[in-house]
């Protein structure tokens, strides 16, 4: 029986010359230097987080676009500020029944009226929602075009 021993080019020195060559030549290039295949290459430089620098640019950009996106057509409720709201009152037309969360159905409104305590309004959905007919109003508010 012929026992097989791997041994590994990655030693300290081949990674701190791929952390070196990295920036500057291709995974195939790198590839023929060390004499592995272009996977081990680029498998070893995702275990060590490298990135190039289009990658690094392409990230930036990323990120710029995600603080300038615009505000989503609809808009939900600001859950803190009405949990301090007293919660026999309600904001819409109908009165606030209120029931916990142990007593909730598939029928009853799934709008939180006190996120501390789980209280729930508790009137009849609205069909295909999850809301009543006046919570749905609330929550799917259309927001101000051009704001």
């Amino acid at each position: 029986m012929v026992e097989r021993v791997e041994v590994s080019i990655w030693n300290p020195e081949n990674v701190a010359k791929l952390i070196e060559w990295w920036p500057t030549r291709s995974s195939g290039e790198l590839a023929k230097m060390f004499g592995v295949t272009r996977n081990a290459i680029i498998g070893k430089v995702t275990r060590l987080g490298l990135k190039k620098g289009h990658e690094q640019k392409r990230e930036r950009i990323a990120a710029a676009r995600l603080g300038k996106r615009r505000d989503p057509v609809f808009r939900l409720p600001n859950l803190k500020a009405e949990a301090s709201l007293d919660a026999s009152k309600d904001v819409l037309d109908e009165p606030f029944i209120g029931i916990f969360i142990t007593e909730l159905n598939s029928a009853h409104c799934r709008y939180v009226k006190d996120s501390a305590s789980l209280l729930f309004c508790g009137h009849e959905r609205k069909k295909g929602s999850s809301y009543c007919p006046n919570h749905h109003k609330h929550i799917f508010m259309e927001a101000k075009r051009g704001s």
